[in-house]
């Protein structure tokens, strides 16, 4: 049996630029230009009196993103939903949900495998987004045929970091009815359905209605493929460096035992990840360095996996705050590089060199505030020689490895 431990040693380095502007993208992919071929009152639009609430989960394939070059992980900050597209004259006076929960993370189903139990289709990565009163906005339609306004749009107080090329998006809505929702005039319709394209969308629902609360049971919940739930998202192109790598396939059998694996780990610095360092069997030797390898287990047992990613501090005049003059590089990439390397690894983080290039060297800044920041996180940091060290000054008690451990 094989077990993931990501382990990447000398992971730390540098950065991408610090302040980057949100961006927007409307799934299922086509629909950001054209309107869907369909509507449905689910999530937001049921005036139905006889369920008590309603809870939807909308599954999104990653190459909803990748094929529109959303590549690398981001994090997503909005979520809009769209009236389906109306005659000028049809309008809606809208409401208030007291009440509402939006849940996001990234499922370990595919969309087309979507399950009929909530549990299955939420990945471990689930954040709550967003929790409280939710406005269907008033308004009314475009002209028939046009794409229609946005009827409910909710600003996340938890932005969800979601890398497509992991799995799809789970958008988890979840909201009572009834005296939940308070319409804005006591007179008129007070909602109106939401766009939804069916044909050909990499989407997919799973959701409870009649059974409303009753979410768990079997045959409580309902699914179906296709089925994209037009939504608009805000997002930001998150910064730091992204683990992600796995092994293909069935992960245990006889020796000798064939295992393909396959890194699909993003930074946002401007190179991206260049190089890869594998052992496969613990025993702290270089195994391969291709991105996508593939070893054979001769003898049977149970092995660690790591994957050592080499982005290193750059080397500077500390008077500039350690980075190169005009560096497009901030320290932001630090603490975030090093928070998912400590997210995703079972045993300890090591970052290498922890020094300047000076004559005589001294502790990088950078370094420092990246220790400052694992202690405040409850992680425990100590210095030690560098099997790495190099130079006249590989025995300098300075250039040492930066260990974090849990």
């Amino acid at each position: 049996m094989l077990h993931r431990n990501l382990l990447l040693q000398a992971a730390s380095g540098l950065v991408l630029a610090a302040t980057l502007a949100a961006q927007t993208i409307t799934i299922p992919n086509g629909t950001g230009t054209l309107e869907g071929n369909s509507s449905g009152t689910f999530p937001w639009s049921s005036t139905s009196t006889t369920i008590a609430g309603l809870r939807v989960q909308h599954l999104y394939d990653g190459s909803n993103f990748i094929n529109q070059g959303v590549t690398t992980p981001v994090y997503i900050n909005r979520i809009r939903w769209r009236a389906n597209a109306a005659a000028a004259t049809t309008t809606w006076v809208g409401g208030t949900y007291a009440n509402a929960t939006i849940k996001l993370s990234t499922s370990p189903l595919d969309y087309a495998a979507v399950s009929d139990q909530f549990a299955n289709n939420e990945g471990s990565n689930v954040v709550v987004g967003y929790s409280g009163p939710v406005s269907f906005l008033p308004g009314s339609g475009n002209g028939t045929g046009v794409i229609g306004r946005t009827v409910v749009d909710i600003t996340l107080t938890t932005p969800f970091l979601y890398n497509p090329n992991q799995g799809d998006l789970n958008i988890d809505a979840d909201h009572l009815l009834g005296a939940n929702f308070t319409p804005n005039q006591p007179t008129g319709t007070n909602r109106v359905s939401v766009d939804i394209q069916t044909t050909g969308a990499l989407a997919s629902r799973c959701y409870a209605s009649g059974s409303y609360p009753n979410t768990s049971g079997p045959g409580a919940l309902s699914q179906t493929v296709p089925h994209g739930i037009v939504v608009t998202l805000d997002y930001t192109p998150a910064v730091g460096l992204f683990s992600a790598f796995s092994a293909l396939g069935t992960r245990s059998g006889p020796s000798p035992f064939t295992v393909q694996f396959n890194d699909t780990s993003t930074s946002s610095a401007p190179s991206g990840v260049t190089s890869w360092a594998w052992d496969f069997d613990g025993d702290g030797i270089v195994d391969s360095t291709l991105p996508n390898p593939v070893f054979t287990y001769t003898t049977c047992g149970a092995f660690d996996v790591t994957l050592s990613a080499h982005l290193l501090f750059t080397y500077s005049d500390p008077s500039t705050g350690g980075l190169l003059n005009d560096s497009p590089f901030t320290p932001e990439w630090h603490l975030a590089s090093a928070r998912e390397l400590m997210r995703v690894t079972r045993g300890e983080l090591r970052l290498y060199p922890t020094t300047t290039r000076w004559t005589k060297p001294c502790r990088h800044p950078l370094a420092e505030m990246v220790e400052r920041d694992m202690r405040a996180q409850g992680f425990a940091v100590r210095y030690e020689q560098s099997t790495f060290a190099r130079g006249n000054h590989a025995n300098d008690e300075l250039n040492a490895c930066m260990v974090v451990t849990r």
